[in-house]
């Protein structure tokens, strides 16, 4: 079945993660003595060594290592149960052929970039003019995989696409934005701020452009961007969830067997916690979306009357 080849591809994975983790975490402190008392601390966007610190500051990256995986350990584990679990729904077998798996893959390759900075700071080396680049790709790149994954499992029937989008170039559609709750708008802000406060730094000191940081600011506004201008819309027989150029998924109102309010923090079309679960049902098999427009109580009413008709 497919349900094992995921557990038993994860759980490789896993392993092979654990097992890294453990080597960069043990092998340094049997071998504490021998590591130089200042080694690298900090490393600039261009991967060169910017500060120099006590060999105690490995400890913050253990630490933050282990942190990771536990975090790993525990939500995995509430994947993992959910699906196997022989009360298992059609939506908990579609999070552990994507999120599940997403996740494992995530953390196996923060855990190598940890590892990788570990020992470079006791090598006392450069991290690479390529260490930035590559860590976004390879961060990004299973969420980009398997956010296609979930995308052919919930599309519908295609002659019901058709019908949807036709009537969304002949209707105007009720549009609510997403919510944007304030602290994730200011991680954003810092994220964004900080780069463009190194590329600047750079330019007005040095009289250079620093390209990775320039393209690093570009893809941040790209993946925010689309995020902050999420859309809910309206129509006669449906709603879309547009996301601009990151995807676009409807929802016929005739499907809709449940709506109710949530804090459920799991990755969805929404920037806020203060969210609405729309539980449907496509082809038999039970699926759910998580949304958070602006006015949470006066669009679900509206949904809510739209569905009852």
């Amino acid at each position: 079945m497919r349900e094992e080849k995921v557990l038993r591809t994860c759980k490789i994975v896993r392993k092979i993660t654990v097992i890294i983790g453990l080597a960069v975490t043990i092998l340094p402190i049997l071998f504490w003595n021998y590591i130089p008392d200042k080694i690298p601390a900090h490393y600039g966007v261009s991967g060169k060594v910017d500060r120099v610190g006590g060999k105690e500051e490995l400890i913050l990256l253990f630490f933050v290592l282990w942190l990771v995986l536990g975090s790993h350990s525990v939500v995995s584990y509430y994947l993992k149960t959910s699906g196997v679990s022989k009360y298992a729904n059609e939506k908990d077998n579609e999070h552990l052929q994507t999120i599940y798996p997403m996740i494992t893959w995530i953390t196996f390759i923060v855990v190598c970039i940890f590892a990788y900075m570990i020992i470079i700071s006791i090598l006392e080396r450069n991290l690479g003019v390529f260490f930035l680049p590559i860590t976004l790709i390879t961060t990004f790149t299973p969420i980009v995989v398997y956010i296609g994954k979930a995308r052919k499992h919930s599309a519908g029937n295609p002659s019901e696409k058709a019908k949807f989008v036709q009537a969304e170039s002949r209707e105007e559609g009720i549009a609510y934005r997403t919510a944007v709750d304030w602290w994730l708008a200011l991680l954003f802000i810092l994220v964004i701020g900080g780069e463009l406060w190194i590329f600047f730094q750079s330019l007005l000191n040095k009289g250079k452009v620093e390209w990775i940081t320039l393209v690093a600011v570009i893809l941040i506004l790209l993946l925010v961007v689309p995020l902050v201008r999420i859309k809910y819309i309206l129509y006669s027989e449906h709603f879309l969830i547009s996301a601009g150029y990151l995807g676009k998924q409807r929802i016929a109102y005739s499907s809709i067997v449940n709506i109710k309010e949530t804090h459920n923090p799991l990755s969805a079309p929404a920037c806020s916690l203060d969210r609405m679960e729309i539980d449907y049902v496509v082809s038999g098999i039970h699926k759910f979306a998580l949304i958070s427009p602006v006015h949470l109580k006066m669009f679900k009413k509206e949904l809510e009357s739209r569905c009852e008709k």
